[in-house]
């Protein structure tokens, strides 16, 4: 009989357990990164601060996201520096901050490319 309530009790602790996990919102977090390169000559670009700018506006007011989880990198002086640092660094606190059924968006816009650290 002890066996039994032992297992009755296990069950309700996991049911519990379970429970918790349920009740925890879903958070909608997201990257937004925007390099146009200002002052860098030839390879400067003019639309990358606009593209997060509109990804922003949709992604608030279609998918629900909030103002508040958003991270946003330009290199317009106003705004974090999309350094790799700083962007390295934002994953990393994606990462930490995340639970299980919350959803990441991550954008870039900016010219792409490969070179040795």
């Amino acid at each position: 009989e002890n066996q039994d309530q032992e297992e009755g009790e296990n069950q309700e602790d996991q049911v519990q357990e379970e429970n918790q996990e349920d009740k925890h919102q879903r958070v909608l977090r997201s990257l937004l990164i925007g390099i146009n390169y200002t002052g860098i000559g030839p390879g400067e670009l003019s639309g990358c601060h606009n593209d997060v700018q509109h990804m922003k506006d949709y992604i608030m007011e279609v998918q629900g996201f909030k103002e508040e989880n958003m991270k946003i990198m330009l290199d317009d002086n106003k705004h974090e520096s999309p350094t790799k640092a700083n962007i390295m660094a934002a994953f990393q606190k994606l990462v930490d901050e995340c639970k299980s059924g919350d959803v990441v968006f991550i954008h870039y816009s900016g010219h792409g490319g490969k070179l040795p650290d």
